[in-house]
């Protein structure tokens, strides 16, 4: 029989080679997950009381709950504005004991009311594991889709690509970057250090307030904040791509991305909407993007979370993502 327990940490040290070993055996490994990345979350958010739960069978390490306490809610560390997914690291082949573990954890853990995963992806093991402990412990439990991250799956060529995507689509790829060549002079440049390029950051920031009020009114102090730790996290992990369109030598679109092992992610972007309305800059730099990712072997384009239409005009299908409530005091 095999013997389950868990250990509860609140520093970053105790957990940092826990965490190296089982990220890569994660079912949803994801550049979201990565430490450094949540760390980076957890200094912008105010560094909210830390609860990592390693739970071992045998006295080997299964799972890492990286958990955090705000108010009375215990949640991953990140949040639905910023982190696409959020996961627990668990061993596959050990789900059962690792959310036994878990359960331990949960029961005797004071300060809690409610559990709130949010961003989970479709195929985590989180839909499993906690069903059982609502279930035993007569807790509440609501699942909700969030929304949803369509998906490219790359074809081994640009030309292959070109050709699966459609008539029409191929031809106003082609149409709306050679129109934007003919009318000046075209350039690409990629930003995978923000060290070397010390106005990047601040470039992409301008260009991301002038595509919409929406996006303007995005940079809170906190967001301005996350985005300054994650992108020294991502230049030091070698995962940033800050992709900008240069149009006669002035940076006018730019898409912020993650290299992220056979995945190019596309996590935010920025254009000028009102000098460039009618050049189709967005649908250029989209293009040049996906070429781009092509031409370095990825397998996946992730567009990460929103469904609007125009990403899967792009070859794109949509995942869904999920959010989770548990809830105590309330049977299900």
């Amino acid at each position: 029989m095999s013997a389950v327990s868990y250990q509860e940490f609140s520093d970053w040290e105790n957990v940092t080679a826990v965490w190296s070993a089982l990220l890569p055996r994660s079912q949803t490994h994801t550049f979201f997950q990565e430490m450094t990345i949540q760390h980076s979350w957890w200094v912008s958010a105010g560094k909210p009381e830390l609860h990592f739960v390693v739970v071992s069978e045998n006295k080997t390490a299964i799972a890492l709950f990286p958990l955090c306490l705000r108010g009375n809610s215990l949640q991953f560390l990140g949040d639905q504005d910023v982190s696409d997914y959020l996961d627990a690291l668990i061993v596959p082949e050990c789900v059962d004991a690792a959310f036994e573990g878990f359960r331990q954890f949960l029961e005797h853990c004071t300060g809690w009311e409610k559990l709130e995963l949010v961003s989970i992806p479709q195929d985590s093991l989180i839909f499993h594991g906690i069903k059982i402990i609502v279930e035993r412990e007569k807790l509440s439990y609501t699942q909700t889709q969030q929304d949803v991250c369509p998906i490219i799956e790359l074809p081994a060529t640009w030309d292959g690509y070109l050709s699966a995507v459609g008539k029409k689509q191929r031809h106003e790829i082609k149409r709306k970057w050679l129109r934007l060549e003919e009318q000046g002079k075209v350039t690409f440049r990629v930003v995978t250090d923000i060290y070397d390029d010390p106005t990047a950051l601040d470039t992409f920031f301008t260009l991301h307030r002038q595509s919409s009020v929406e996006k303007n009114t995005f940079w809170t102090p906190e967001h301005l904040n996350y985005f300054t730790q994650l992108s020294a996290a991502a230049s030091a992990g070698g995962w940033l791509r800050l992709y900008f369109l240069d149009f006669n030598g002035v940076s006018v679109a730019a898409m912020y991305c993650f290299n992220y092992g056979e995945e190019l992610l596309i996590y935010n972007s920025g254009f000028n909407a009102i000098a460039f309305v009618d050049k189709s800059i967005g649908s250029v730099i989209t293009a040049f993007t996906i070429k781009n990712a092509i031409e370095q072997g990825k397998k996946r384009y992730d567009f990460l979370r929103g469904g609007e239409a125009y990403k899967m005009r792009y070859l794109a299908v949509a995942h869904p993502v999920f959010n989770i409530l548990v809830e105590k005091g309330q049977t299900p």
